[in-house]
């Protein structure tokens, strides 16, 4: 049984992603840290952040997250009383 919700998977998944890009946001110019998500997708295109290895292991990471915290809601939707 859980104790605390840092005991789920998702969200040490989740944990582990958020440190990722943060850490990308930090290698960003200051004027632009604020545009994050704009910046990421444009870096993703043209490799000045980061490059097509770095972009897919985050959206892998994304994904991987994305399918655990699916199997739980599966899972708490479920548990549901009729």
């Amino acid at each position: 049984m859980y104790k605390s919700f840092e005991d789920l998977k998702a969200w040490q998944l989740a944990k582990e992603f958020r440190k990722a890009i943060y850490q990308i946001g930090k290698s960003f110019q200051k004027s632009e840290q604020y545009a994050l998500t704009s910046q990421i997708q444009r870096a993703a295109i043209d490799e000045k952040y980061i490059t097509q290895t770095v972009f897919d292991k985050l959206y892998n990471q994304g994904k991987e997250v994305e399918k655990v915290l699916n199997g739980y809601i599966g899972y708490l939707e479920r548990q549901k009383p009729k």
